[in-house]
């Protein structure tokens, strides 16, 4: 499907302009996913001393 809408010489190009790009967003992702994973912990935290009082 796709190798028919787009000539996969192009694709390949794409991809090699795409590659700075890619690697910096998923470096983002991943401090992102961090930051969300503690933010996480501290609600539960909240929570669980809320809900134990």
């Amino acid at each position: 499907m796709i190798r028919f809408l787009f000539p996969v010489k192009k694709v390949e190009n794409r991809i090699d302009d795409l590659a700075p790009v890619l690697f910096w967003s998923q470096y983002l992702f991943f401090w992102l996913e961090s930051i969300l994973i503690q933010i996480c912990r501290q609600i539960m935290f909240i929570l669980n001393k809320m809900l134990s009082n």
